[in-house]
């Protein structure tokens, strides 16, 4: 998960977001 939190890093804050809700 932590991996996939830093690839989003990358893009806007809203889609890091986005994948963490889904994650959760």
């Amino acid at each position: 998960v932590i991996s996939k939190t830093f690839q989003l890093s990358s893009h806007p804050i809203l889609g890091d977001w986005s994948i963490q809700v889904q994650v959760n």
